[in-house]
């Protein structure tokens, strides 16, 4: 259904952009910059992403002259334009199921429901395998083994511990889900994690015989695979560009093999070793003889055990991507974020119930012995506990100390601060002395960088638009202009002026990155109304000299003066007169109230 979605709409994008093509050539010489509906503005065309909007407003158009001359000169062209509009229509409300059908997870609240429920149903089998191990046991083989023995049912106990990974993978993506951070690279690894996981799964299920497993436990594994696979490729497809492309889903694999071994820090080395070793030690439960890794597990060496050791293996693959994801966040110093903080703790608490697992099968059973390996794996468990719980407890504390290191600093004092390894507050390389102002400025970017997902967006801006304005401390063009990231080029400088270098700057945006258009915005308050060249001048002698002042006296600072509505219209004449940029340009002139934060039109080309 979701390809049959994906196909319908590229059906109708289609025929959206055809009958885009042909109100533009209806509408040909006759097309006047205006501003659509939907709020963008043409300049000698209609804007093809709104023909539709254009079209079904009904009347004569938005690009349209409104004089009677012209609408009666135009009617064919409209009326064609509306006979397009009628098609568009009736492709969209053909398309409105396999709509929906698109939708499919793709709402927020859709995917923190899913997610949640898988993290319950997860987590209750984890601990029905935990806390009651016979019972479960019972559930799961009765008919296949009435007597389990003791070293069946400490087995099943690891799997148990094993069981948590997946619980606490649909946990934090519900937690993404809930933020709308699903984008990020470890809410992707940890759903394609989820999907492989479902798959191989139902893969095993339907190579263990029928007389292993209860059948209704077999149905119930089998819709639980299968839903959590369905999830996570569904939700890692919607959040990759690639769309599940097993090529490059190969390539990602093959470059994070690389960067596996390329930590840039040592507890990113710790964390690179620990997922390379439980990759592999899933691979050996997954795909290893029966007898060689019975030889690792040392229990049991029946169907049902082999059953078991697949479910441990399937579990510490995921555990292996959830550590892959922690030593990535080690390498850009994010230890301190909740997803992993959340890891840590439960790739603690699962390395801690296998050692305890263990512990148990040699003192308290006596169904193990002590032997090399037995030594290895708990080594290994020993390693994975320290590690995990050690960055678990660093990063509350460490986050709390920088912020009480940040509180005893004076706003206007100076401060050193050295690169630490093991926090990402102060993580940029710092040599030298820096303010206050730094600090705030690096914990502030911890939080943005957390929730940052528009790395891919092209550098050209989207809308086409260049705007110059002031560097008022009270402007926020992107706040008050409805702008998003990558939307428009905001040229700022004293007083929104266009200066020589303003002027630079635009002839870069339009013959480099392809703006069309340009907003000059001034406003009220502005200091560059009362400011006098030598003003500046005096100021800068009395503060660096006479020598400081020679270097700038014959330099224009542009005050604006008094005259606001003079002010943006001699501006907007000089972008229409300056010979590098196109005569038909349309450039728009405003002025910005900072006290309501009201936007008034000055010229409106």
């Amino acid at each position: 259904m979701a390809y049959a979605s994906v196909s319908v709409l590229s059906s109708r994008t289609a025929t959206v952009q055809r009958a885009a093509s042909v109100i533009h050539r209806s509408l040909g010489k006759h097309a006047v910059r205006a501003r659509l509906p939907c709020g963008c503005s043409t300049h000698h065309h209609t804007c093809k992403k709104h023909a539709v909007t254009t079209a079904r407003a009904g009347r004569q158009g938005p690009g349209m002259p409104s004089t009677g001359a012209s609408v009666q000169g135009l009617a064919p062209s409209v009326r064609r334009a509306r006979r397009v509009a009628s098609v568009v229509r009736a492709s969209s409300a053909a398309g409105e199921v396999e709509e929906s059908a698109q939708g499919f997870l793709g709402d927020q609240d859709q995917q923190k429901t899913v997610y949640g429920i898988l993290a319950v149903v997860w987590g209750t089998i984890a601990a029905a395998k935990l806390f009651a191990t016979r019972q479960f046991f019972d559930y799961v083989f009765g008919h296949a083994v009435t007597n389990p023995h003791v070293g069946l049912l400490g087995l099943q106990r690891l799997a148990g511990f094993s069981t948590l990974a997946p619980a606490v993978a649909a946990y934090t993506l519900a937690r993404a889900a809930k933020k709308g951070r699903l984008e990020s690279e470890t809410s992707k690894r940890q759903n394609l994690g989820l999907a492989v996981a479902g798959i191989l799964t139902l893969f095993y299920l339907w190579k263990t015989p029928a007389t292993v497993l209860e059948p209704f436990w077999q149905k119930l594994a089998a819709g639980l695979a299968t839903t959590t696979a369905i999830v996570g490729a569904v939700v890692y497809g919607q959040t990759s560009r690639h769309k599940l492309s097993l090529t490059k889903i190969a390539e990602g694999f093959g470059t994070s093999v690389a960067n596996l071994f390329s930590p840039k820090n040592t507890n990113a080395a710790i964390y690179s070793l620990l997922s390379a070793g439980l990759g592999v030690y899933s691979l050996v439960l997954l795909f290893g003889s029966h007898e060689l890794a019975a030889q690792w597990l040392v229990l049991g060496n029946d169907q049902v055990s082999l059953y078991l050791q697949r479910e441990i293996g399937l579990s510490t693959f995921l555990a292996a991507i959830q550590t892959y994801c922690l030593k990535d966040a080690a390498d850009k110093y994010k230890m301190d974020g909740t997803t992993y903080k959340t890891l840590n703790l439960s790739l603690a608490a699962i390395a801690a119930g296998n050692a305890s697992s263990l512990w148990w099968a040699v003192s308290a059973a006596s169904i193990v012995t002590w032997t090399t390996q037995s030594y290895a794996r708990m080594v290994f468990l020993a390693l994975q506990i320290i590690t995990y719980a050690y960055n678990w407890i660093e990063s509350d504390r460490e986050e709390s100390d920088d912020f009480n290191r940040l509180n005893d600093v004076d706003p206007q004092s100076e401060l050193t601060l050295r690169p630490s390894p093991k926090s990402d507050i102060f993580s940029f390389d710092i040599s030298g002395r820096t303010t206050r102002n730094v600090v705030d400025f690096s914990i502030s970017n911890k939080t943005f960088q957390a929730g940052f997902h528009s790395g891919e967006l092209p550098a050209p801006p989207a809308r086409k638009i260049a705007i110059v304005t002031c560097m008022d401390a009270r402007m926020h063009p992107e706040q008050f202009l409805g702008l998003r990231f990558g939307d428009a080029h905001v040229i700022r400088n004293a007083g929104g002026r266009i200066s020589d270098d303003a002027l630079r700057s635009l002839v870069v945006s339009q013959r480099m990155l392809g703006t069309e258009e340009v907003v000059v915005i001034h406003h009220t308050q502005c200091g560059m109304m009362t400011l006098q060249n030598e003003a500046v001048y005096e100021s800068v002698e009395k503060r660096l000299g006479r020598e400081a002042r020679e270097h700038i006296h014959d330099k224009d600072y542009m005050p604006i003066g008094t005259d606001l509505v003079a002010s943006v219209k001699r501006d907007v004449q000089v972008v229409k007169d300056y010979p590098a940029i196109p005569n038909d340009t349309p450039v728009h002139g405003f002025i910005y109230d900072v006290t309501d934060g009201s936007l008034k039109p000055v010229v409106s080309d």
